[in-house]
């Protein structure tokens, strides 16, 4: 399987997918035209392939991919290697800056929301594992509780070595203004995210499944806005714990056809993955527009020796009819007051004089019986 590059303003030729479809191999399009879906949809289902959508632009019509799911699952079987991987490639496609100097705040709010997850892979049930709890968690710092915040208590009651503290430590352990301006990064970069609560519920669902594409005959259309949008950080995402979950699998052959590269948002490893290499079985067609475009992001070396081709006009206006209905999801999140108590985490400031009367009577009980 080969690698191609095509130049040009126009889209990869959608006949492209008709080699791919004869030989019942695996497809993940990303396209802003809908040129594609239109096209093979049908003959998609007619052949019999396992065909999903997961539609950025029109977020009321669309199935779900949770993104969490997959990660989570390989924590939970121990294989914490590759769920700090996946949990990277998610942090730092979200905090990505292309042109940061200083890249310390993209770094520490990376490792901060890396805390956040795997903490809430080990403290809460799997419906609560979601970017809402990710919010609610960062919201927390704004909370006082007992000498300090309840996002800074949550962390320092977990053992030095635990792997959410490790991630979390460096904004913990920074000045205050330092921790307040890291948690304040973070939370803008995931703003665009935890704001939309349609948003919340696409990649929150299950209709869609990572290890679905060990199997034979799996299609996805990914649609998207033609602008760059937070909605799009989804795909790089995507792309990223499918190229995770395929590595050295024994699985039918994927292809991932991109129809515009610079609607995407910056795509954590693709360097990496356009290099050849006999342990995956994925093959990407890429609409670069251009080598200069290109190199804007991108190492322009990783494409120096790949197949080049050129785009297609196409004067489809045509919008496809065929999306399902989104289904929306009552989130439930993280806890973190019935976390304290459960584990005995109280509040120890007293507030009133009442209150410091019974503490004193307390311990004078507690003194004369034990000189009784």
């Amino acid at each position: 399987m080969k690698n191609k590059i095509f130049e040009g303003t126009g889209i990869i030729d959608p006949d492209i997918l008709k080699e791919i479809i004869n030989k019942n191999e695996n497809l993940i399009v990303i396209d802003s035209q809908e040129v594609y879906i239109q096209k093979y949809y049908d003959d998609l289902k007619k052949k019999g392939y396992d065909v999903h959508v997961l539609n950025l632009k029109n977020l009321n019509r669309s199935e779900s991919w949770n993104i969490l799911d997959y990660p989570y699952t390989l924590y939970k079987n121990g294989d914490i290697d590759k769920t700090i991987d996946i949990l990277d490639s998610i942090t730092n496609t979200i905090t990505y800056e292309s042109a940061s100097i200083d890249n310390f705040w993209s770094i520490t709010s990376a490792d901060l929301i890396q805390g956040i997850i795997l903490g809430l892979f080990a403290d809460c049930e799997y419906s609560r594992i979601n970017f809402k709890s990710i919010w609610q968690q960062l919201e927390s710092i704004n909370e006082k509780y007992m000498d300090s915040d309840k996002l800074s208590i949550y962390f320092k009651h977990k053992n030095s070595s635990d792997l959410s503290y490790m991630k979390a430590s460096t904004t913990l352990n920074a000045p205050r203004d330092t921790k307040n301006s890291i948690v304040a990064v973070a939370k803008s970069k995931l703003m665009g995210i935890a704001a939309r609560n349609n948003l919340l519920n696409i990649i929150s669902g299950n209709n869609i499944k990572i290890e679905n594409f060990a199997k034979e005959k799996q299609a996805l259309f990914i649609i998207h806005p033609e602008i760059p949008a937070v909605y799009n950080l989804v795909i790089p995402i995507f792309i990223n714990e499918l190229e995770a979950f395929l590595m050295n699998k024994n699985n039918s052959k994927c292809n991932i056809l991109i129809s515009n590269l610079s609607y995407i948002p910056y795509i954590y490893n693709l360097e990496k993955f356009l290099q050849p290499s006999n342990s995956r079985n994925i093959a990407y067609s890429i609409n670069i527009v251009s080598k200069d475009r290109y190199k804007e992001t991108y190492d322009i070396k990783s494409i120096e020796n790949m197949e080049m081709g050129k785009t297609v006009d196409t004067n489809s206006k045509i919008a496809f009819t065929k999306y399902p209905e989104t289904t929306s999801l009552d989130l439930e999140t993280f806890d973190l007051n019935k976390y304290f108590e459960e584990r005995g985490i109280k509040d120890s400031i007293i507030t009133c004089t009442s209150d410091i009367i019974k503490e004193v009577d307390k311990k004078i009980d507690e003194l004369e019986r034990s000189e009784g």
